[in-house]
């Protein structure tokens, strides 16, 4: 059995932690949650795209060829696997930051359990 203090130290390091993933979360979420900005950087970054090929072009292309090429750009393939690697970092942090949130509760019963227990002798 774990004494007050060594649940209030854990307490602690658990929300600090917690408060930790929030900070690492926030701009994160920003781009990519709900109203976030990666839909608008998205389609700035494919009409930049878009122009390159038109310009380099030596001939008219459809808007359907200027789109596909558009979309094989590098500047663009790397804009889509970095938001890939971020959407992923973010759906981990949202995992452990509902793990932590789960040991946390968990935690509070215990105490509130040996807190009812200490009376009860």
């Amino acid at each position: 059995m774990t004494t007050p203090e060594e649940d209030y130290s854990t307490a602690e390091r658990l929300i600090s932690r917690l408060e930790q993933l929030d900070r690492q979360r926030a701009p994160l979420h920003a781009r990519y949650g709900a109203f976030g900005t990666f839909e608008h950087e998205r389609k700035n970054v494919l009409a930049a795209c878009r122009d390159s090929v038109r310009l380099a072009a030596e001939s008219r292309l459809s808007n359907d060829t200027i789109d596909d090429l558009a979309r094989k750009a590098p500047e663009y393939q790397a804009f889509i696997s970095n938001a890939y690697t971020e959407r992923t970092k973010l759906s981990l942090i949202d995992a452990e930051r509902m793990a932590l949130g789960h040991r946390i509760e968990n935690l509070k019963a215990y105490t509130y359990a040996a807190a009812r227990l200490a009376r009860l002798t």
